[in-house]
């Protein structure tokens, strides 16, 4: 089996993020020129404005520059927003599976790491089910995803 695989951020699933938001945006624009409304009221329109409005540029922004993910013959690297990126070796993997945040309902591929080999930081997430994550909306399905990163796991190590 190939080892060398780039998956990139779902366009389409960031498409649709875009439209929600520039559809709450618009929403806050009609609530802020609202002739009667109260102090508090216009606070709260224009926090809608301003959160979703940010939603939207970082969209667009994925839009140009989608997530990336490098699956090598040594291990993963990630390339997200603005370019940040990380990279994991499979000799420090011990298994990946799909992690439900607690405070979202939101899945993430997760990892953890052998005894030893996690990098400072990673103990937190450790009490919450998952030393490391991969963020983002890939072409993939999350199972999928973390079915393929274990597939290239177990390869790396034959």
């Amino acid at each position: 089996m190939s080892t060398d695989r780039t998956i990139y951020g779902s366009r389409g699933k960031l498409a649709l993020i875009l439209v929600i938001g520039l559809i709450f945006v618009a929403i806050g624009v009609l609530l802020v020129s609202r002739p009667d409304q109260t102090a508090s009221d216009l606070l709260i329109a224009w926090g809608a404005v301003g959160f979703f409005g940010l939603c939207v540029l970082v969209a667009g922004y994925q839009l140009v520059r989608p997530s990336r993910l490098d699956l090598t013959a040594s291990g993963f690297t990630y390339t997200g927003l603005f370019g940040k990126s990380f990279t994991v070796a499979w000799s420090d993997v011990e298994t990946f599976h799909v992690w439900q945040n607690p405070a979202a309902a939101h899945r993430l591929v997760a990892w953890r790491y052998f005894e030893g080999r996690a990098p400072r930081g990673a103990a937190i997430g450790q009490a919450l089910g998952a030393e490391g994550a991969i963020p983002g909306a890939w072409t993939l399905s999350t199972d999928r995803l973390a079915a393929l990163m274990q597939s290239h796991l177990e390869a790396s190590r034959k």
